[in-house]
This record gives structure tokens, sequence and C-alpha cells, in this order.
């Protein structure tokens, strides 16, 4: 307890003469410190942060749930829902043509 007092009474005194060149020394090492320990926890912080979201992601894709899965790991397209697909994707790239083509005639709207 004598220890605590005895360097707090220290740290009390430099911080009342910290106008003093050999006081402000002391006060700029203290802060230092302080500043590198802090910055030190953020780090270990965050890399431990980032170890527990990677170690979850990394269990949760290795329990997946399979059940969905067809039996023999292929699963099977319906040809209507391919076609579907293909047609909107044939429907967007002329929309898209059409749209190059024909730019819409937008007024300026600084004039």
């Amino acid at each position: 307890m004598r220890f605590f007092i005895g360097i707090l009474g220290g740290l009390r005194e430099t911080y009342a003469n910290r106008h003093e060149p050999e006081r402000l020394h002391v006060l700029a090492y203290i802060y230092w410190y302080i500043v590198l320990s802090i910055t030190a926890l953020v780090i270990l912080a965050s890399l431990s942060y980032g170890l527990w979201q990677i170690s979850s992601a990394l269990t949760v894709s290795s329990q997946g749930d399979i059940s969905a899965l067809p039996k023999n790991g292929v699963s099977t397209l319906k040809q209507n829902t391919l076609e579907s697909t293909i047609d909107g994707f044939r429907e967007r790239q002329a929309h898209f043509d059409f749209l190059k083509s024909n730019p819409p005639r937008l007024s300026d709207p600084s004039r």
C-alpha cells in the first residue's frame, strides 16, 4: 500500500510541477506508455474478435444442414425454371440494347 501511495504522491507532485522540463519529461514518458498500452489492447482485442468470428464461421460451415441436398449429391434442374431464367436474361439484354441505341431525352437541369 505504501508503494502505491509513494507512486501516486510522486505523480501528483510531477503533475503539479508540470511546467518544469524534468517533470514534463516524466509526464511525456508516462503518456507514451499509456498510449502504447491502449494501442496494444485494441490490436489484441481486434485480433481475438477476428479469430473468434473466423472460428464461428468455420464451425457453422462444417456443421451445415445437409438434409436439403439430394441423395446422389447432384441437384436436378427443372426445364421450365431454367427456360424462364434464360428468357429473363434475354429480355434484359434486349431492354439494355434498346436503351443503349435510344437514350432517354433529359433536359439539362442547369438551364
